[in-house]
């Protein structure tokens, strides 16, 4: 099985669990919106060499989150399900306590595909507005997030060494107090 045979398996073990809210038809993900519209994706598009997995619906924010495979590394979107606003995100996202606000994080050291950073979002009514974006560079990256409060992060990091050498791991943790406009 390689990487998007995983990535499709999953999407099909969440078609079902969330069948009401979500299906493909015609080779096209479909989310369904409250205001009764529905937002299409392709799930794979040639010309683009990209595509559109589910891989996770946040009831408590009410967003889709959709993975978007590239033919070389990938991306995330966030679908807003009351009206179908959509944000690409740089990482997985990780909404704080309260729901007003989520740390992003994706890393990738090596290739260089992928954004490797995170940055920090504030839901803003029925939308999301990027407040910053900090792109680390290739010396280590963020490999988990925990909310710590609704204003402070801790950011597991992974370094070059542990990945590319498969050094054991450092467990190096970092404490960002995330600043509010």
């Amino acid at each position: 099985m390689d990487y998007y045979d995983g990535v499709q398996a999953v999407e099909k073990m969440l078609l079902a669990k969330w069948a009401g809210l979500c299906s493909v038809k015609d080779s096209m993900l479909v989310l369904k919106l409250d205001n009764g519209k529905t937002v299409s994706l392709p799930q794979w598009d040639k010309e683009k060499e990209m595509g559109h997995n589910l891989e996770h619906f946040f009831p408590r924010q009410n967003y889709y989150l959709v993975h978007v495979p590239f033919t070389e590394g990938n991306t995330w979107l966030l679908v807003n399900k009351k009206n179908g606003f959509k944000k690409y995100i740089c990482g997985l996202p990780y909404f704080s306590p309260d729901g007003q606000s989520a740390i992003t994080a994706s890393y990738d050291l090596e290739a260089g595909y992928n954004f490797n950073g995170m940055e920090y979002l504030k839901v803003q009514g029925d939308s999301l507005a990027e407040e910053w974006r900090l792109e680390i560079g290739n010396n280590w990256g963020p490999l988990e997030i925990k909310w710590s409060g609704n204003s402070t992060v801790l950011v597991k990091r992974r370094t070059f060494e542990e990945e590319v050498n498969h050094a054991p791991e450092k467990n190096l943790v970092s404490k960002l107090v995330v600043t509010k406009k």
